[in-house]
């Protein structure tokens, strides 16, 4: 059986309680913003999605919450299309 992939456009990854509209939102902890629930820092959430299928991935305060940004950025790249764009917002930024 084969698993469904989910097919949004744009992704909020770390998303906390922050819902956008237009944007499928993916962070360690549920809340009413977040549409899968999955810890950034391990590989595999990519799995969920298309390659090559995201066109927008927007990270607003989170990379001080990850050890593994290497693991992170390779997930990112395997889905976005080639022309994507990726939003990285820091504290102080």
């Amino acid at each position: 059986m084969k698993t469904q992939l989910l097919k949004p456009t744009k992704l909020v990854l770390g998303c906390g309680n922050h819902r956008q509209d237009g944007y499928f939102g993916i962070d360690s902890k549920p809340s009413s913003a977040t549409d899968l629930v999955y810890d950034l820092d391990r590989p595999g959430w990519s799995k969920q999605f298309e390659d090559s299928s995201i066109e927008e991935v927007q990270m607003i305060h989170l990379l001080e919450h990850i050890n593994n940004h290497i693991g992170l950025f390779n997930e990112i790249y395997k889905v976005m299309t080639n022309h994507g764009k990726v939003l990285i917002r820091g504290p102080h930024a």
